[in-house]
Order: C-alpha cells, then structure tokens, then sequence
C-alpha cells in the first residue's frame, strides 16, 4: 500500500472547520488540501513511486496519484491518472479529466513499456 490511511485521515480531521460562510468554507477546504498534502510528503514511498516534485516537466505522461479528504469527510478519496505537465503556474497537472493544481498529485512513477508485438 501506498500511504498510511489512518495516518491521512488522522491529519485532516485535526483541521478545524468554520461553520461561517462560503468565504471560511474554501478556506477550510484548501487548508485541508494542504494538510493532506503535507501529511502524504512525509509517508514512505515504495513500489517505484516517487514524490510528485519530481515528476517530468517536459510533457511525458506518467502515472500520477493523488488523495485528500473533504472537511467534515471521514474517507480518503484517491485518484490515480496517466498525467503530465501542463506548464502553467497556478495548475500544473493534467489529465483526462483537466487541470489540477500542484497539490493535487503527491506522487508519480513512469509508465510501463508498451506490450511487444511480434
């Protein structure tokens, strides 16, 4: 297994939420984002996977996963995509589904050499 879930929820649930308006609640909601984050940086890392910051910047694809929790959310939601360097600032990764923002992604490995046909 990638990461130590209890680890991840544990760390997101120490955020306290504001039960104030939408302003409090996307604040919430990206303090939560970097916790998680923080949180996965500092797990072990095995099986060839390697810290998102490391991750080609020249456009190759490569096999990207991320996870958070929502505030107020007791389970870990994970994402994993073949993804690659978007070169924008604000959201550097992207996938099938879009852009996403640095944080979204916390490791990445190469993907497998295709199949040989003989």
């Amino acid at each position: 297994m990638l990461i130590n879930r209890e680890k991840a929820i544990a760390a997101v649930k120490a955020i306290e939420v504001p039960v104030g308006g939408f302003e409090d609640k996307i604040d919430a909601w990206l303090k939560a984002i970097d916790i998680s984050a923080a949180a996965l940086a500092a797990l072990p890392v095995s099986d060839g996977w390697q810290p998102i910051e490391t991750a080609p910047r020249d456009g190759t694809e490569f096999l990207a996963y991320g996870c958070y929790i929502y505030p107020n959310d007791d389970e870990l939601t994970e994402y994993m995509a073949i993804a690659w360097y978007s070169y924008t600032k604000d959201y550097p990764w992207e996938d099938a589904d879009g852009r996403h923002p640095g944080e979204f992604f916390c490791h990445w490995r190469p993907l497998p050499a295709p199949p040989t046909i003989e």
